[in-house]
């Protein structure tokens, strides 16, 4: 059998195919910048695998999904504030240091502070008592609000010149509404002498009158 060689249209047809072969082959591999976008990208195209490590910023990421860095250092303390005005105070401390004598064995009055309403507190009066006298001798002191005693307090104190000849009396109690008064009786009949009296509540809303 002779084999006939191909004719010229044959050779031009594979040429052609060639052409067109090779034609498509270099535009896909010599593909333009820029030219691949998200459109051209199916769903889930691009995966872990295909991502270089490191290759991420932050703003690459969701909010919600970005990396958290280590916590920093403190910053430095600010500056202080300017101060508050005073708020209101529920403490008051009455003080008086003339003397009150004690007449024979009655009961004296020696201080008298009238709270306003409602009064309740926690009062803490003191006062100092000596004879005057070469002799020793008792002194009774009363915190009281009204016809209510709120302490009682009996005191030895020492002739004039000897170890507690003034003897500091203190008397505690809480009391709501009246007058608080402080009431010594000389029980020795040696012309007792109360002086520095004090008394301190907390908690009061207000103070009407002081009778001394």
């Amino acid at each position: 059998m002779t084999l006939r060689p191909p004719s010229l249209a044959t050779c031009l047809a594979l040429l052609a195919l060639v052409v067109a072969l090779g034609g498509t082959s270099y535009a896909v591999s010599q593909l333009p910048p820029k030219s691949v976008g998200t459109p051209q990208l199916k769903n889930n195209a691009v995966t872990s695998a295909k991502v270089k490590n490191g290759s991420l910023r932050t703003q690459d990421f969701k909010k919600s999904d970005a990396p958290r860095g280590p916590r920093g250092a403190a910053g430095p303390v600010g500056p202080a504030g300017p101060q508050g005005d005073r708020g209101p105070s529920n403490g008051l401390v009455f003080t008086r240091s003339n003397p009150r004598s004690l007449p024979g064995t009655a009961a004296t009055t020696v201080l008298t502070v009238t709270p306003g309403t409602p009064a309740v507190a926690t009062y803490v009066a003191t006062a100092s008592a000596d004879t005057g006298q070469d002799v020793a001798g008792d002194v009774r002191c009363q915190l009281k609000s009204g016809a209510a005693v709120l302490d009682d307090v009996t005191v030895r104190v020492a002739a004039v010149g000897s170890p507690g000849d003034e003897v500091r009396v203190v008397l505690v109690g809480g009391v709501s509404g009246g007058a608080i008064d402080i009431v010594c009786a000389d029980g020795s009949g040696l012309d007792f002498s109360i002086d520095d009296q004090r008394l301190a509540a907390v908690r009061v809303d207000a103070v009407t009158k002081i009778d001394l």
